[in-house]
């Protein structure tokens, strides 16, 4: 290892992203690279809290505060391995400057267990929500612009895999309302780097990464009553620059919500992630909490 031999296993790791659907860190939708890119996409762009609808309800608000909690868990389908399954709890606390600007705080976790072979994610995330067009009774259109940081790394003994990186990106939400409609299209493109680690019991690691991902998007919400929200969307994720298995995939979403007072916002939904010889199923909970 001190000759050298730990650059030929990162090599390695690197490889198995392009050639395996269950590699640890990037080029699938429940690699740790996925896990960071997804929450921000979720967060500030198919997200209804800070649209029109938000608005209308009173549940966004000058100087308001926000505790969120939005949980996913689902199993794995991927070229006839056996009991893959995985949960990703991401916390965020976010409040408002003003109007216009905001500030969000995220950590973000995620656990998988492919087989018995565990692994572990646990990321960072600063966001600031930037609202170019703000909902009224004259103005049916929103569109927010969240540029963020994040900071991430995760480890596997049973893979023997693990890497420390950085990464930010932009979100970008854009919504047009009619009565109980609003369509809603969000985009982002985010970007993630690996961090090597030094002199750690006389041992050098690196982590080989360089990827970019595009997220694309489009989500209907219909509100038949005044608390009560439905909603349906479709997602496609691309890995740019590093050799992903799966490079490309589409997530449906559905979901329904209640707004309980003005207060308190609930969200249960299932979520897909279909790609080449990959089939993923979770069930996502959001609790939003306005203070």
């Amino acid at each position: 290892m001190k000759q050298g031999a730990s650059d030929e296993w990162v090599a390695f790791l690197q490889q198995a992203n392009a050639m395996s659907p269950l590699a640890f860190l990037s080029g699938n939708p429940r690699s740790s690279v996925a896990l960071m890119a997804g929450g921000p996409y979720r967060r500030f762009g198919l997200d209804d809290s800070r649209s029109r609808f938000g608005y209308e309800a009173e549940v966004q608000r000058w100087g308001n505060f926000e505790l969120r909690l939005d949980v996913g868990a689902g199993t794995i389908d991927a070229g006839g391995f056996g009991d893959l399954w995985s949960i990703d709890p991401t916390l965020t606390l976010a409040g408002d400057f003003g109007k216009t600007v905001g500030l969000s705080f995220s950590i973000l976790t995620q656990y998988r267990n492919y087989d018995g072979a565990k692994s572990y994610d646990i990321g960072l995330e600063l966001g600031l929500p930037v609202t170019v067009w703000r909902p009224d009774t004259a103005q049916p259109c929103y569109w927010q612009l969240t540029p963020f940081v994040q900071a991430a790394g995760g480890a596997s003994i049973e893979l023997a895999a693990g890497g420390l990186f950085l990464g930010g990106g932009l979100v970008s939400a854009l919504a047009w309302n009619s009565g109980p409609f609003e369509l809603l299209m969000a985009n982002e493109i985010s970007y993630y780097g690996g961090i090597p680690i030094d002199d750690i019991g006389g041992y050098d690691f690196d982590t080989q990464l360089s990827q970019l991902v595009f997220k694309n998007g489009l989500q209907g919400t219909w509100f038949p009553w005044s608390s009560v929200y439905f909603d349906v969307g479709l997602t496609f994720t691309n890995f740019v620059l590093d050799d992903a298995n799966v490079a490309f995939y589409t997530s449906p979403t559905v979901g329904a919500g209640v707004q309980l007072g003005r207060r308190v916002d609930l969200r249960l939904g299932y979520e897909g992630d279909f790609g080449d010889n990959y089939r993923g199923h979770s069930v996502r909970l959001k609790i939003d909490i306005f203070l």
